[in-house]
């Protein structure tokens, strides 16, 4: 029978000091009650460690539910298994109104799975349990990098452990949305976490124990950052520079129309894909909150290689701070009946599996916080959006001078409108109420499929020019 190890940090009669130039908080608060009271017979010869000895870790925001232990711990009955992982839910977070993408479905209900089939280690920082032989195995919680669970999984795979995922919703926390200054910092501390890990000799890539494939899977955290900060500018981009300075990126053509069209629709089904019609607005929202957050993206690449060489103070483990209903209005009926009819479509699939945990919050009453000003990046999102009305307005004289709206002039038009939503959606997130958010957030994506489909559309009628 499985032991189960509990340990709750501010019950154990010890403390320690911040060491000097300490960069995880939590990765030593772990490790300085398992390695100097727990286990502080077993440092040298953690093997002797007993296999049945389980650690289970929690964020101080999570509540496990009842059926946790018992669903997890049927897991680790196999001694093969290192950790075992389940998927984070919150009761603070509206999934219709979720543009900075908490609810994350699309890691959770379709990433994962794939990446668990594959032998992939996951570990997202709670709600899993970990076998204390093999962390004290490889050197216990990493202290070198801020993101301290994805380090763990690359350390666990290279030692060579097996991890299992459990996509079952076991437990719920809560997420930072009362402010947006603690959901940047959230996701910059992500980004400065997996730099730290890139730009050191313990890059997966420069792992020889970790399988090859194994070693791209680890690295695509990272290339994601890079990725998201690229394609987002670049399609931001292209459609005013095409109009403003008549200059085209590309020579258009069938053969470009062709490759284009197939090129864009897989990659629509593979990053849309859906199999329970609840699942498509969040799986929409990623694509949005990607958009939203290049430029904490950005700044957080940035601030890692100036660490790097001295000229800014490394980044350090910061705890995230944390703290409404359905759409109502004259078209809550239209917008029920639309999913009411995608949600028979997939009727083959338990509904009653999924998470149902957003509970509406009240509105507090008296003073409140005043919301952090996160002046840059209102500035960025302001340009984003200044630079599609641009675009949209260069268009439309170009259509009053020409007399139509030629294909060539609603292509660039048409993306315009696509990169248009997320930053309407970022200012609607800050001034709008719940209500109004909601019906922004449902009949603008659907405006932005519109206008992408209509732009990949408008290739085919583009008059093939030579420049």
């Amino acid at each position: 029978m499985l032991a189960i190890l509990l340990t709750i940090m501010v019950c154990v009669p010890t403390c320690r000091s911040r060491a000097k130039e300490e960069i995880n908080g939590k990765s030593a608060n772990l490790n300085n009650v398992l390695k100097n009271h727990i286990y502080k017979d077993h440092l040298q010869n953690p093997s002797q460690i007993p296999l049945e000895e389980i650690i289970i870790v929690f964020d101080a925001d999570m509540q496990a539910k009842p059926n946790f232990f018992l669903k997890l711990l049927e897991v680790m009955v196999d001694d093969k298994i290192a950790l075992c992982l389940s998927p984070q839910s919150f009761n603070n977070v509206n999934p219709s109104t979720d543009i900075y993408n908490n609810t994350n479905e699309q890691f959770w209900q379709y990433i994962l799975p794939g990446l668990d089939a594959m032998g992939y280690i996951a570990c997202t920082g709670t709600n899993f349990c970990l076998r204390a032989r093999a962390l004290g195995s490889v050197g216990w919680f990493p202290e070198f990098c801020i993101t301290e669970d994805y380090a763990l999984s690359i350390e666990l795979k290279a030692a060579g452990y097996k991890g299992k995922y459990l996509a079952e919703y076991l437990a719920v926390g809560e997420a930072p949305t009362d402010e947006l200054r603690n959901v940047l910092r959230q996701r910059s501390r992500w980004t400065k976490g997996h730099m730290q890990i890139f730009f050191s000799g313990r890059n997966p890539l420069l792992r020889w124990k970790l399988p090859f494939v194994h070693k791209l899977l680890y690295s695509n955290g990272t290339w994601s950052y890079f990725c998201t900060i690229i394609t987002t500018w670049t399609f931001l981009l292209v459609p005013f520079i095409s109009l403003m300075f008549e200059i085209q990126p590309v020579k258009f053509g069938r053969e470009f129309a062709l490759a284009a069209l197939l090129y864009l629709f897989a990659n629509f089904l593979v990053m849309n894909y859906f199999h329970v019609a609840e699942h498509m607005r969040g799986i929409w929202m990623a694509n949005v909150s990607n958009y939203l957050l290049t430029f904490t993206y950005a700044k957080a690449i940035v601030n890692t290689l100036l660490a790097k060489v001295h000229i800014k103070k490394k980044a350090g483990f910061k705890p995230t701070e944390k703290s409404t209903g359905g759409p109502t209005g004259p078209t809550a009926q239209l917008q029920l009946a639309l999913m009411n009819r995608l949600t028979s479509l997939t009727k083959k699939f338990n509904q009653a599996t999924l998470p149902h945990l957003y509970q509406p919050q009240p509105i507090p009453t008296g003073p409140q916080k005043k919301e952090d000003e996160c002046i840059p990046d209102k500035i960025f999102m302001f340009l984003c959006l200044s630079l599609c009305i641009n675009t949209l307005v260069l268009g439309l004289h170009q259509v009053f001078v020409f007399k139509a709206l030629r294909a060539w002039l609603a292509l660039p038009m048409l993306w315009a409108i696509y990169n248009a939503v997320p930053p309407i959606l970022f200012f609607g997130s800050l001034f709008a109420s719940t209500d109004n958010l909601h019906n922004m957030c449902f009949w603008l994506q659907w405006i932005s499929m519109g206008s992408g489909l209509g732009a990949v559309l408008c290739l085919w009628f583009v008059v093939p020019v030579v420049y």
